[in-house]
């Protein structure tokens, strides 16, 4: 049987051991972050040096450019609306257009929702002038 002594000396032993082990693991954590926060950190000079000088400042000079992908993107949008309300069971009734006239609002408290397709038109309108304008 293990006297109080003994087992006073193996509680301490498996402590040290684990407070060691605790030690290496710290450390091993440490030298991990450090290697990563420098290739981040690096990374971050790389992509910084290159929107300094990269084509978001000359998309935005080049004037036809920004005319040309506005209008596409409308015209995306537009054809997208006009799927959606032709794609309607009732066009312009069900789902209602966000421009018409809720006659049932003045009767009912519910609040006006704008239709997920008609959301859907206009971000891939927006997709489509990002698209355009940044993709080389």
């Amino acid at each position: 049987m293990l006297t109080n002594s003994s087992l006073d000396l193996l509680v301490s032993e498996s402590y040290k051991t684990a407070l060691s082990t605790l030690g290496q693991w710290r450390q091993l954590i440490a030298e991990r972050a450090t290697v990563t926060l420098a290739a981040s950190h690096e990374q971050f000079e790389s992509l910084r040096t290159t929107v300094a000088g990269s084509s978001l400042v000359d998309q935005f000079r080049n004037p036809s450019q920004v005319v040309f992908a506005s209008l596409l993107g409308l015209g995306v949008t537009w054809f997208t609306y006009f799927v959606v309300y032709l794609d309607s069971s009732i066009p312009g009734v069900n789902p209602p257009t966000p421009f018409s006239a809720s006659k049932k609002k003045r009767f009912s408290d519910k609040e006006r929702r704008f239709h997920l397709g008609y959301i859907t038109a206009l971000l891939s309108g927006l997709t489509v002038f990002l698209i355009v304008l940044f993709v080389e």
